[in-house]
């Protein structure tokens, strides 16, 4: 199949098959604007931008309050786009982009590399997505081991792993918020049952923040990772929604 009909038929089933949460509105796309210095920057991609913008929406629902419905929602965008950019090839420019940028920078300033403020909210502002305050200086306080296995992770495998992770973690949470809103935990299992969701919650929220690190640093240089990027982090945010208004 050329890549010009695969492209045309998945934003169609996007489209059809996975409709906005009500009483949101659609935004106007628009052309990236990250420098890199590896030739033009690439024109952007109507079907990553177009899920990006839903996830976007999600996380913006979410702060007023996480539901399992919001959830199933992102994990089902999140292997919509997984599906996509396996068709695409999209992991093997993940794994070459990160070892060129490990190969410029050095292993560990990869590793601890200090998010790009003004970029990730410009980013932010032309996806949609609304800024968390509560989420703001949340620290991560990951070993070096941990950095180091989520950048080995992303060298072998790509990106799209991350966001199958992250979905079987969404439907987990799902699950997990429907029950407790229907009061299906008594109450002598509450404590216990809450303290484990909560700490596999933080866990799951932890893993993938620690591989959006160096693949969002790759954005700087290469302009086709910056949806993506946003995709990885808006997964995390919504973990982290859950987490600070059901657990912290």
């Amino acid at each position: 199949m050329k890549p010009e009909v695969g492209r045309r038929a998945f934003v169609g089933s996007v489209m059809a098959g996975l409709p906005l949460l009500a009483g949101q509105s659609g935004l106007l796309a628009q052309g990236h604007a990250i420098a890199h210095d590896h030739g033009a920057i690439a024109a952007a991609d109507p079907v990553i931008d177009q899920i990006v913008r839903q996830i976007a929406m999600i996380q913006n629902s979410a702060q007023g309050g996480p539901r399992g419905a919001h959830a199933r929602a992102l994990a089902a965008q999140l292997r919509m786009l997984a599906v996509y950019q396996r068709q695409q090839g999209v992991d093997d420019q993940a794994r070459a982009a990160v070892r060129d940028v490990v190969e410029r920078q050095g292993r560990n300033a990869v590793l601890y590399a200090d998010p790009d403020v003004e970029m990730r909210r410009s980013m932010m502002k032309q996806y949609g997505f609304l800024p968390y305050e509560r989420g703001r200086d949340i620290p991560l306080n990951a070993t070096h081991a941990q950095r180091e296995a989520a950048l080995d992770a992303l060298l072998s495998g790509g990106i799209t792993p991350a966001y199958d992770g992250l979905a079987v973690t969404l439907d987990k949470v799902a699950e997990r918020l429907d029950r407790r809103r229907a009061g299906l935990v008594t109450i002598s299992q509450d404590d216990a049952w809450w303290a484990g969701f909560c700490g596999e919650l933080w866990a799951q929220y932890q893993w993938a923040q620690l591989y959006a690190i160096p693949f969002c640093l790759t954005a700087r240089y290469f302009a086709w990772a910056a949806p993506s990027c946003l995709a990885l982090e808006g997964g995390a945010m919504v973990l982290l929604i859950v987490y600070l208004i059901d657990c912290y």
